[in-house]
């Protein structure tokens, strides 16, 4: 009879000792008078079906604990209270209002996907509703009726996600004087862009939330973090903030979270994270920071000394502090891939004492920090770094080892592949032996310089590790002649040699080769370089050394004539001035004498003339 519109309970009369009923998908519209005989139905699916009234008549169903109303065309809810009903769901239905005050004993109602743009509510703080979990995501709702929690008083998981709400509605129960019971509380997918509702004046009662254990906030509009968000949510445990548009954290913000022991702040917009954003989250043990912008990570706050799981990948970090984790003396998990990163000091790890998984792959290192890895050896169980361009070359002989001594901890798909030398590149590191690497990379360049009949100056330049070598050995031979061969060790900082006696007008091979320190390692290098180079003609030698002679002695010889010129020019400056100083002292002289007449004679006047003059006056 399943797939009948017009379902008439005449196939029922009989099973009156039903208790379960599935009837999805069997193109129900009307459901009148279906189940007046089956008093003991314990559970009732009607879900996709084309039902667009419930009956008043359930309420006979007094048995009835799980009613499944899904996927159906339903636009209200007038039927009587179903006093022992548990468990309602509506999801997917045409709802725009619903009365809670009609449901007083039912535990759990879903109302997901449906148009409710209003939730009403008994003006009576009298009615208590036994509502543990209410489902309301993907709906119209702006606010909560303002005694929704004096009424809900044994609500523990709201959920009204993916509606309307522009703050987390605190403010609307300030008149609220209870603790409420809501653990578990989703606002995701709301055009939330402040927490508080800052158009109204008003203080968060202590109470409100003072139970909440869960809080999800993702993919909402927040931007900003403000300190006093938070304030009254000590009991928070778990806070997702991922999927936002988060660029500021402020100070304090996360200060009375003393209880938080998860926080997810990924895919946010975060580029700098100062030291103290993060106080007083003293019980966090998981930090996700993953997908920002960070640039540059410093040392973390001391508050965060129990954190075992922190996730930093997918940034753009190019530096970590030396005292990054210096107070995460717990961490467990770290992961640092796919950022920057080049370089991390060798006492990074030297305050962790329990890091177990170090994740770094997809990252700019060259040569993998082993110094850093030795800190950590007897307590790392995995270890990944692949997809780093590493140099395969000498210096990473010490870390070749390393990892096949803890290869246990290398995941097998983790292949770190080898960037340089080219002829080496993508193939697997640990699968190459030493010599083939270290060799592959070894390049040595030389040049001949000063070249003369019986000598000429040999200079090379090395990218060989002078701690991998002991020297290096010069050879040569004249090939004209079919001479011996000849040769000398230099040492390992060595750049350059002369090479004396030689043939002139004679052509020699020069060769340079690497030698291994043989005290540590069997290896043996083909890191040479060789050429061929003509010493220059004795004769021809002779000729140019008297045209540079030549040239010489015509340097000098206009050197000497200058030098005469430069002198005599001289004297006969000096010998000008010193006629005119001359002229001018005896003119001085002539001019002193002249005066000196002239005051004995007229301006002195001598006793005698004194004595006449003042009788006179007399």
């Amino acid at each position: 009879t399943c797939g009948s519109s017009d379902l008439t309970n005449s196939f029922l009369v009989n099973l009156k000792l039903l208790e379960v009923m599935h009837l999805s998908n069997c193109n129900i519209i009307n459901i009148d008078s279906l189940f007046i005989h089956n008093k003991n139905l314990y559970k009732i699916d009607l879900s996709h079906n084309s039902i667009h009234v419930i009956p008043n008549n359930l309420y006979n169903l007094i048995k009835l604990r799980e009613m499944n109303l899904n996927y159906n065309y339903i636009e209200q809810i007038s039927f009587n209270p179903i006093l022992n009903l548990n468990d309602l769901e509506l999801r997917n239905n045409l709802l725009k209002k619903f009365d809670l005050s009609l449901f007083v004993v039912i535990k759990n109602i879903d109302l997901s996907n449906n148009y409710i743009h209003e939730l009403l509510l008994s003006d009576s703080n009298n009615i208590k509703i036994n509502l543990h979990s209410l489902i309301l995501k993907n709906n119209l709702l702006k606010r909560l009726p303002k005694n929704f929690i004096n009424i809900l008083i044994h609500l523990n998981n709201l959920d009204v996600s993916n509606n309307q709400f522009n703050y987390l509605p605190l403010g609307d129960f300030f008149n609220f004087q209870n603790t409420t019971q809501i653990r578990k509380f989703s606002m995701s997918r709301n055009p939330i862009s402040n927490i508080l509702n800052t158009h109204e004046s008003f203080v968060p009662n202590r109470n409100i939330y003072k139970n909440l254990n869960d809080l999800d906030l993702t993919f909402t509009n927040l931007s900003i973090i403000a300190s006093n968000d938070f304030i009254n949510l000590n009991s928070l445990l778990n806070l997702n903030l991922s999927f936002n548009s988060i660029y500021k954290i402020s100070q304090n913000s996360f200060k009375n979270l003393t209880n938080l022991i998860k926080i997810d702040l990924s895919y946010n917009s975060i580029e700098i994270l100062p030291h103290e954003r993060l106080a007083g989250l003293m019980s966090l043990k998981l930090l996700n920071l993953s997908h920002n912008s960070i640039r540059e990570i410093h040392e973390f706050h001391e508050d965060l000394k129990n954190l075992q799981i922190l996730d930093l990948s997918y940034n753009s970090i190019s530096h970590l502090s030396p005292k990054f984790i210096l107070n995460l003396h717990n961490l467990n998990e770290l992961y640092i891939y796919e950022n920057s990163l080049s370089y991390i000091s060798n006492d990074l790890f030297l305050h962790v004492n329990q890091l177990q998984l170090l994740d770094f792959r997809h990252n700019q290192f060259q040569h993998i920090p082993i110094n850093a890895l030795k800190l950590i050896e007897t307590q790392i169980r995995s270890l990944k770094t692949e997809e780093n361009p590493i140099n395969c070359d000498c210096d990473q002989q010490e870390l070749w080892s390393w990892l096949k001594d803890h290869k246990k901890i290398i995941p097998e798909e983790d292949i770190l592949r080898c960037n340089l030398p080219l002829n080496l590149k993508g193939q697997s590191f640990l699968d190459l032996e030493p010599q083939k690497f270290c060799s592959s990379f070894g390049e040595i360049k030389m040049s001949v310089k000063d070249v003369q009949p019986f000598s000429m100056l040999v200079s090379w330049t090395s990218n060989l590790n002078q701690s991998t070598i002991r020297g290096y050995r010069i050879a040569y031979q004249a090939i004209d002649i079919d001479g011996q061969v000849n040769g000398k060790v230099l040492e390992p900082s060595a750049s350059s040699v002369k090479l004396i006696r030689l043939s002139p007008d004679t052509k020699y091979r020069i060769c340079i080769l690497a030698l291994p320190v043989v005290e540590t390692t069997n290896l043996t290098y083909t890191a040479n370089f060789c050429t061929q180079v003509s010493t220059l003609d004795g004769t021809r030698q002779v000729d140019e050394d008297n045209i540079f002679k030549g040239s010489i002695l015509t340097r000098r010889l206009g050197l000497i004539v200058g030098s005469v010129l430069g002198c005599i020019v001289f004297i006969i400056l000096v010998t000008i001035l010193g006629f005119l100083k001359l002229k001018k002292q005896k003119q001085e002289a002539k001019r002193n004498s002249e005066t000196v007449q002239t005051i004995n004679t007229t301006d002195y006047l001598n006793y005698q003339q004194f004595q006449i003059d003042h009788n006179s006056v007399s």
